[in-house]
């Protein structure tokens, strides 16, 4: 690739506010400091790195560059990427925990069983708030189709629709797979089901992230009412808390059945792969990096609405 193309690759790392103000300046600077050659690879990354920044500050993710109902949208963003890897973390999880009642002596079920309902009402809890927010957005949505949006928004839903359409034929007929295999089969004896559902799973993971991609590129192109508005900030707030309950009551679901009944552990999907343990398998070790992963990214989200929404209460 010509070094010309190169460098206008790197250019849109940033902005497009920041490309119509400073392009030209930035071509030209990498132009005195490398003239014809190439680009070294630390320069590279550093452009990468300054270039996201900036993305950040534009979007109203970080700093205070953006106005503030934006930095507002963008938290509630935030935390709903943070709770799309709660969504499939709480998908293996929901794997892993098959039959565990059975396996768990009578007298230790009962903290178990706590957390374990806790988690799936939180879960569900949180599908619900995640789809009020979606109603409540839905009439802004079709205001900026009316006006001439589609074109604007086309490529991330014509995606996620894609994706969702080739995740469920994959979920299908995994599914219906299945019911012509005795246990043993779709419990590890068969390698080519297990493979189908790693592959199926994969397709559900990709749907999730193209779905949140096509919601945040929406939702950032939305005129939202104050109402709304506030109604986001509630919403998040209510679903990181659901997020603390869901990554709490998985905890103490894990310690309890290591202690008390570790076949639980020790049979669970995925135990072995890399490798075995009835105290710490690596599917609960990827369950729990995904929920504290997306706790950070939530409480982050959230703490940026609410100082949005506290300053904005301070200037009315």
């Amino acid at each position: 690739m010509k070094p010309v193309a190169v460098r206008e690759r790197l250019l849109r790392w940033f902005p497009e506010t920041w490309r119509a103000r400073y392009g030209e300046e930035f071509l030209a600077l990498l132009e005195d400091a490398y003239g014809e050659g190439r680009v070294p690879l630390a320069a590279r990354v550093s452009i990468a790195r300054a270039g996201t920044v900036e993305r950040t500050r534009a979007a109203g993710v970080t700093g205070t560059f953006a106005a503030p109902a934006q930095r507002l949208r963008s938290g509630s963003q935030v935390v709903l990427v943070g709770w799309s890897l709660f969504i499939v973390a709480g998908a293996v999880f929901s794997k892993f925990t098959d039959r565990w009642r059975g396996a768990t002596p009578s007298s230790h079920r009962a903290l178990p069983t706590i957390a374990f309902d806790a988690v799936g009402g939180a879960g569900a809890l949180g599908v619900v708030l995640v789809l009020s927010a979606a109603a409540v957005v839905f009439p802004s949505f079709v205001r900026f189709l009316r006006a001439g949006g589609w074109s604007a928004v086309r490529r991330p839903l014509l995606g996620s629709l894609a994706a969702a359409g080739i995740a469920l034929a994959a979920s299908t007929s995994t599914v219906l797979w299945a019911q012509t295999l005795n246990v043993q089969e779709r419990n590890g004896t068969l390698v080519a089901y297990e493979v189908v559902v790693v592959a199926s799973g994969l397709c559900v993971v990709a749907a999730l992230a193209t779905l949140t991609w096509a919601a945040v590129s929406v939702s950032r192109r939305l005129d939202l009412s104050r109402v709304v508005l506030h109604f986001l900030v509630v919403d998040a707030s209510a679903l990181v808390a659901m997020m603390v309950v869901v990554t709490t009551g998985t905890v103490l679901w894990w310690t309890c059945e290591a202690l008390y009944a570790p076949s639980v552990i020790r049979d669970g999907l995925g135990n072995g792969i890399v490798f075995s343990s009835d105290v710490a398998p690596v599917t609960l070790l990827a369950v729990m990096a995904l929920m504290v992963t997306g706790l950070v990214a939530g409480l982050f989200g959230w703490s940026r609405v609410v100082r949005c929404r506290r300053a904005a209460l301070a200037g009315e």
